[in-house]
């Protein structure tokens, strides 16, 4: 793979951690308002649905953080058989 190849990737890398940094802090918001609502609230169908939607962007982070470690692999094996 070419060295360009590789810094595209690098590229990609990048966008990517910002996008993750931006959805953790989205998180940490969501978390937050969902912890300062009552115990009624939280418990109730909207406080449900709530905290659906807090687990469903953890798991998107997981996921993503995920793809991010898979090419920071790729991107170290190609380095090596480029060298």
């Amino acid at each position: 793979m070419k060295f360009t190849e590789i810094k595209t990737l690098n590229i990609v890398i990048e966008k990517l951690n910002n996008k993750l940094d931006s959805m953790q802090e989205s998180l940490e918001k969501k978390e937050e308002v969902f912890e300062n609502r009552s115990e009624n609230w939280q418990e109730s169908e909207a406080g449900e649905e709530y905290s659906q939607i807090i687990e469903d962007l953890s798991n998107s982070i997981n996921n993503v953080e995920e793809v991010v470690g898979m090419i920071e692999e790729a991107v170290s094996v190609l380095e090596e058989i480029e060298s």
